[in-house]
């Protein structure tokens, strides 16, 4: 099935450019499905839940470190129809400096988009078809 979203990356500001069909996609799945995906594999992937409200849609996630970089995850999860789910995806990035302060980290554009596809491309194999 063909999974569209909406991404945004706070992390890049060269993200603004993207056009609106480069960060639109549209999973063709009931909004229970894409909504407990989403959730298995945030804890899958070793990110502590912060918040998972069905009604509101929202998924976020603490921030996940690995060495001198973290990051966290904020989905918007909403129902087109039945059978349709829409999906808004920011990805947080932060680098740790030498003075041990976090700071927003910066992408390229290009590296912006890989991360976005790597992260989607592993939800879907958690959204039961």
């Amino acid at each position: 099935m063909a999974i569209m979203f909406l991404l945004v990356l706070s992390a890049c500001s060269t993200m603004r450019t993207f056009s609106v069909s480069e960060r639109t996609r549209v999973a063709g799945n009931d909004y229970q499905s894409v909504f407990n995906g989403i959730v298995k594999y945030c804890t899958e992937q070793g990110f502590s839940l912060k918040q998972a409200d069905r009604v509101s849609g929202i998924i976020e996630t603490d921030m996940k470190t690995s060495g001198h970089t973290r990051s966290k995850l904020t989905f918007n999860v909403s129902s087109v129809n039945p059978k349709i789910t829409q999906i808004v995806l920011l990805i947080s990035f932060q680098n740790e400096s030498s003075g041990g302060l976090w700071t927003q980290a910066g992408f390229s554009e290009q590296e912006a988009r890989e991360q976005y596809a790597q992260t989607f491309s592993e939800i879907e194999k958690y959204i039961v078809k």
